[in-house]
């Protein structure tokens, strides 16, 4: 095993759980008092190779027993005054950055100032290039960095010019990655569920992980009236066919076209599905494995429980734009569960746990402590769900003014209906808001009120308004006083 794994798989273990959070740094240096008659020109900083020319991780520790041992010099501090408090200690920090903007920085840990020379060991370079980048990927990056310089004096530590100040601000350097062993290109693409055109390809997603450490890449897909076949194509096998023919040999094919699930083979034969249904497709680039999941494509789901009886027809109704994720207001109390008809023949989704849904028959009820208004959202494909109690209803935008709501008040404890006045002082935008946070809000129009829709016009005049959330699509009625 080659010694940069001993490193890697440490930093695998917390990449997909947001490593890139545990050496960002979004704090700004502390502000300490100047000391006295010293500036920033009494300092220079001079950056040692390791940042000045291309960095070869792999050589790197190749060339090394011990990369927590092996120490770097990263740069040098000259002190160019004599003024400096008997004692004193001139210290340094290093950070790391994807763009000269800085938007996000990453610190190098473990750095140690000696005589103006500052060094830190490689573990922590190759730590700190992993947070940005990943632990596994071989592209190369441009990174930039900058310093900070500090004196420890007078029992304090006082940094060196103000707070927004770094020697070598927009400085940089090239650093290649390691070699993973495996290749995974940029972007793959499914052919065939609505034709067999290159123009026709749809592309596959990918999370916000590092391609190289998280290689599973997903796509939803309707197949068309007629469109049974299916292949992977990888980006090199896309661009080389823009202009031209795809070459099927450099796509991947299921080793058997009808399973749904199973490994790839280059150069396969197509995979065969039925026509006029939608299906999730999951795609392991390095294991060149996948998973077809059939989906249901039904309009609508429902609560019925505790609530309403246990009747589907007396529940509240979720809608969803994607046949994925199901949206919408329900009065809930004690155990309930969604279902997609108005009857117990469709689905029905019950609790596995919290926050997660099962399709078994014998799954138990979800269950709400308080009987109240919830925002639900449900995800079919992940069989996720989440509740969000509603304390309150509002407007904002009223003449303008987008930082204070104008409260709504339930007209019963199920808070389906809320009733409010507003004036309009010249005609003008608005919207509902749900407690006095973006996150839940409603526009569009007053007969089709959705999530997040565009505000609502309304001429000058003052308003009694009724919001009605019983049904959908949820509407609002506007009686001029």
């Amino acid at each position: 095993m080659k010694l940069r794994y001993l490193f890697a798989l440490p930093i695998l273990a917390t990449a997909l759980m947001g490593c890139d959070e545990i050496e960002k740094s979004d704090a700004k240096p502390v502000e300490n008092p100047q000391l006295p008659g010293i500036t920033q020109e009494d300092f220079s900083v001079t950056p040692a190779s390791a940042l000045t020319s291309l960095m070869n991780l792999d050589e790197l520790v190749g060339a090394t027993t011990d990369a927590a041992t092996e120490m770097m010099t990263l740069f040098t501090i000259d002190v160019k005054t004599e003024n400096l408090p008997a004692g004193s200690e001139v210290t340094g920090s290093l950070q790391f950055a994807k763009s000269d903007g800085y938007e996000e920085v990453f610190d190098v840990s473990d750095i140690t100032v000696k005589d103006g020379v500052a060094q830190a060991p490689l573990s922590s370079i190759l730590y700190t290039r992993s947070a940005m980048y990943g632990p596994n990927d071989p592209r190369e990056y441009q990174i930039f960095y900058h310093v900070a310089v500090y004196v420890n004096a007078n029992g304090g530590q006082y940094k060196i010019g103000s707070k927004d100040f770094y020697y070598c601000e927009g400085d940089s350097f090239m650093q290649e990655g390691v070699d993973p062993g495996y290749v995974i290109e940029e972007a793959y693409y499914l052919l065939g569920p609505q034709g067999t055109t290159l123009e026709s390809a749809i592309p596959f997603t990918h999370n916000e992980y590092n391609i190289y450490d998280d290689t599973n890449f997903t796509v939803i897909a309707d197949f068309g009236e007629g469109m049974t076949s299916w292949l992977i194509v990888p980006q090199s096998a896309y661009e080389a066919a823009k202009g031209g023919t795809l070459d099927t040999s450099l796509c991947y094919g299921p080793a058997t076209a009808t399973a749904l699930e199973g490994s790839l083979n280059l150069g396969g034969n197509p995979g065969t599905l039925t026509a006029g249904n939608r299906y999730r497709f999951s795609f392991d680039a390095k294991a060149l494995t996948y998973n077809i999941q059939e989906l249901a494509t039904f309009e609508n789901l429902y609560t019925p429980g505790d609530s309403n009886d246990w009747t589907q027809s007396k529940s509240q109704m979720l809608s969803t734009n994607d046949f994925i994720t199901y949206t919408g207001f329900a009065y809930l109390k004690g155990g309930f569960k969604f279902t997609s008809q108005l009857d117990w023949d469709g689905f029905n989704y019950g609790s596995a746990g919290e926050g997660k849904l099962s399709l078994d028959g014998g799954a138990g009820n979800i269950e709400v402590k308080e009987a109240d208004l919830y925002w639900c959202k449900v995800d079919v494909v992940e069989l996720t769900y989440s509740l969000t109690e509603i304390t309150s209803a509002s407007l904002i935008g009223v003449n303008g003014d987008w930082d204070n709501d104008i409260e709504l008040t339930a007209v019963d404890d199920q808070k389906l209906e809320w009733t409010g006045t507003m004036t309009l002082n010249e005609e003008g935008g608005w919207k509902f808001r749900f407690n006095n946070g973006w996150d839940i809000n409603l526009g569009g129009s007053t007969t089709d009120l959705v999530l997040n829709g565009d505000n609502i016009t309304t001429p000058a005049g003052t308003y009694t308004v009724t919001l009605n959330l019983s049904a959908v699509p949820y509407t609002c009625t506007l009686t001029a006083k």
